[in-house]
């Protein structure tokens, strides 16, 4: 969190920075531009998505809301978009198969599309935000640890999944959870 809650406006990772730590540039409401320098060994911003990414393992490791998650990414890491306050949806590409604990912590998020390969997803990934409507598009309940959706008003949220699982989410913590369950 070394610049999280600054008014930094633009970032530039060089290609010598080999290590990053979680959350560095949380809750930085006026970061609208993150490039990683051609060459970097460990990191990328593949297709100005304007996010970072851990190359090695395809995961997105600190995105913000003029973020987009690249269609070959495999993992959401941990607190990849904390504090991102103004983020109101965010579109996670099929190629996605987790989702981190804390990623989307103290967001604004409203809508969440999750494909279906993703098969799990890490404590307080959802925690604290306005879901009103989720679409998960795994046929099987994607497996959680622990409460995905703390100190998240689920009764007042839709969850859509496929039409065939309904009955599965009903019963599957936490998902049946949810105010209203459709297809």
């Amino acid at each position: 969190y070394a610049f999280a809650f600054t008014n930094i406006n633009s970032v530039i990772i060089p290609k010598s920075v080999t290590s990053i730590g979680q959350g560095v540039f949380s809750a930085c409401q006026n970061l609208k531009s993150v490039q990683v320098e051609k060459d970097n060994p460990v990191y990328d911003s593949r297709n100005n998505c304007n996010a970072i990414i851990e190359t090695a393992s395809n995961t997105l490791i600190e995105g913000w809301e003029f973020s987009s998650v690249p269609n070959n990414i495999t993992s959401l890491g941990d607190a990849a978009f904390v504090y991102c306050f103004n983020m109101k949806s965010i579109n996670i590409p099929n190629s996605v198969t987790s989702i981190a604990s804390t990623a989307f912590w103290g967001c604004g998020l409203m809508s969440v599309t999750i494909p279906k390969n993703v098969a799990s997803i890490g404590i307080h990934a959802f925690y604290c935000t306005s879901l009103q409507d989720m679409y998960c598009f795994a046929e099987s309940a994607p497996k959680t640890e622990g409460e995905i959706f703390f100190d998240t008003n689920l009764e007042k949220a839709t969850l859509h999944v496929p039409a065939a699982s309904i009955e599965l989410y009903k019963v599957a913590e936490p998902w049946r959870n949810f105010g209203h369950i459709v297809p």
